[in-house]
């Protein structure tokens, strides 16, 4: 099992290519505390990773369960069950998760949403200053995007502001517009149901340019 871990982490330095280290974490639980500041790159395989204090540089993570409640300044990478995020994160962000939450008083400055997931839900009063492209079997973005939201699979719903383009391509399963596979096993895997097949953009949402969309099922389409 220790030698799985070694190789994980090996695997993703290779990935990410040339980062250095200044902190490595392997334990059942890791935790950077509240008043803790990690300089430089944080790489951590554990099975609950809790950031309460500042990371000064990446992280890049495996973990069951994630919670990010602090600040990490540069580019956050995850591979996890669950991702929960109520903090600050000041560069992208690129996760691989069962779930993936940005919670209420969270924000993205300068930087984007790249996910892959079975559910993702992007809170009200979210900031992404960047991009948000996400494939996943059901997402609900009641936040504010700065610039365009790009989303493949089953069930998108729109409550917030998509400051420039809405790309979407969702449908039922059963349909030849399904997702793929990966997004399938992912809902076997972590037990979720996808919502309604389609695309919601709720009343009140705002979306600044275009939206561009296929879909197997129309549910609604209402631009404020």
């Amino acid at each position: 099992m220790r030698s799985s871990r070694i190789l994980l982490i090996a695997l993703i330095l290779f990935i990410v290519g040339g980062a250095a280290a200044t902190e490595v974490m392997q334990a059942t639980t890791c935790t950077v505390e509240a008043d803790e500041v990690v300089d430089g790159t944080l790489f951590a395989v554990c099975r609950d990773l809790t950031i309460d204090g500042r990371v000064n540089g990446s992280v890049i993570a495996a973990a069951l369960t994630v919670r990010i409640n602090g600040t990490v300044a540069d580019d956050l990478y995850l591979l996890a069950r669950s991702v929960d995020i109520s903090g600050t994160l000041e560069d992208d962000v690129h996760a691989v998760a069962g779930s993936i939450r940005m919670l209420a008083g969270s924000a993205i400055h300068d930087g984007a949403l790249r996910s892959i997931g079975a559910a993702v839900q992007v809170a009200g009063g979210v900031r992404i200053d960047g991009d948000v492209q996400v494939a996943a079997l059901r997402m609900e973005h009641h936040g504010d995007a700065q610039r365009d939201l790009m989303f493949t699979g089953i069930s998108l719903t729109v409550s917030g502001r998509v400051a420039r383009d809405l790309y979407a391509s969702v449908g039922d399963a059963r349909e030849e517009l399904a997702p793929p596979l990966g997004l399938t096993l992912l809902s076997v895997l972590f037990g979720i149901e996808p919502a309604l097949p389609g695309l919601t953009i709720e009343q009140g949402a705002t979306v600044g340019r275009n939206v561009d969309y296929i879909a197997a099922l129309q549910r609604a389409s209402t631009a404020a």
